[in-house]
């Protein structure tokens, strides 16, 4: 599956068999009998291959050749495996978010910057200083208030906002409006990738982290930094499905929802939730959260060795591979084991999704839901 795969990718070495002609003669006689089979290798796709299976999806004035090659230097951006599966997951995420366009409209975008211009307009002097901006001519002769009315895309939206705010009007007090476009516009391109993950492994995959902005709005950004998001970290799911709601909730969130839902199975405190964020944060700095509380209150109750501080220096490895390594989730996962008899290792994250760009009640079940219906049909395509 996927991410046996992805993970054999990223290093895990399968060793060769030994030929029976270096084997002794003691152990010669188990060599006469078939040996096991090996596992088929991933069935792998060329940028021709590519180009034909996401012919169908493409909208007017888009290429297929041009997508498929910028997947293509995506997973060798990061070293991944050319296999149907792989590619599969990149093309299921780009036409459930954009449908295949590099800055994808966005419905109400413009109502989303009326809506923050009305909130600061309650303010009587800013109210006066945003009037006078919005009725100034823009380079393109037009009044910024009529650009407010063709903006269509997130890319539009900052280039609107930064000649809008420019410094130079800093004396109409358009400072004090603190609408910081990187806060408005927090994912961009056909991936819908955070401009933060971006900025954070641009150097890493080669990219000038100058720009990031820019590179998220182009095609080969946007499937690049979002393809990273989508594969480029070891996780031991047993279905790309997890990824899926990983993309949506952030690395890790599907192995993290199922630990929390393994300390509610153990101490029946429904407060617990099962978003998997295992800490809250206040500017940067770990707060108590209800998972950390119910995880030191069980600790005490079996007398384990475990403490708080021990817990919460575990928790905050909760994006990390290898949080399953602390002593805090292997002694989780044993009791869990002995109560119950398995380990929960994986489950979508129960989460509201909550945007000024959605419009209609989703969930991270619904989103991994309807991405795991395009792979799969992705899949059937290419096979």
């Amino acid at each position: 599956m996927l991410a046996r795969r992805l993970s054999t990718m990223l290093g895990k070495i399968v060793p060769k068999p030994i030929p029976c002609a270096l084997i002794g003669l003691s152990l010669l006689t188990a060599c006469t009998q078939e040996q096991t089979p090996r596992a088929p290798e991933p069935k792998r796709l060329t940028v021709e291959q590519t180009s034909q299976l996401i012919k169908p999806s493409m909208p007017r004035g888009e290429f297929e050749a041009f997508w498929a090659t910028d997947i293509f230097a995506a997973l060798d951006a990061f070293n991944a495996d050319k296999s149907v599966e792989n590619v599969c997951a990149i093309v299921a995420v780009i036409q459930q978010e954009s449908g295949f366009k590099a800055d994808p409209a966005v419905a109400n975008i413009r109502q989303i910057l009326a809506k923050k211009i009305e909130k600061m307009q309650e303010n009587p002097v800013l109210s006066i200083a945003l009037n006078l901006r919005l009725a100034q001519t823009a380079q393109n002769g037009k009044t910024f208030k009529a650009n407010m009315q063709s903006i269509k895309t997130e890319r539009e939206f900052e280039q609107w906002y930064n000649e809008f705010a420019a410094a130079k009007y800093s004396f109409l007090g358009l400072k004090a409006m603190r609408m910081d476009v990187a806060q408005l516009v927090t994912t961009a391109g056909s991936m819908q990738v955070s401009i933060d993950y971006a900025q954070s492994m641009a150097s890493q995959l080669g990219q000038s982290s100058s720009n990031v902005r820019e590179q998220v709005y182009s095609r080969a950004g946007g499937v690049l930094y979002g393809a990273s998001h989508l594969l480029n970290y070891p996780a031991a799911y047993s279905s790309p499905y997890y990824r899926f709601a990983d993309f949506n909730a952030g690395h890790y969130a599907s192995r993290n929802a199922a630990f929390q839902q393994m300390i509610l199975n153990l101490t029946a405190n429904k407060s617990i939730g099962t978003d998997g964020d295992l800490l809250s944060y206040v500017d940067g700095a770990p707060k108590a959260s209800k998972t950390h509380q119910a995880l030191t209150a069980l600790a005490v109750k079996q007398k384990s060795t475990l403490n708080d501080v021990q817990i919460l220096a575990d928790l905050k490895r909760e994006k990390d591979a290898d949080f399953t390594q602390t002593q805090t989730y292997q002694w989780l996962s044993q009791l869990h084991q002995k109560r119950f008899g398995k380990v929960l290792s994986e489950q979508i994250p129960s989460i509201v999704l909550k945007s000024d760009k959605i419009t209609r009640k989703l969930t991270t079940q619904w989103y991994a839901d309807s991405v795991l219906k395009r792979f799969k049909s992705c899949v059937a395509r290419a096979n």
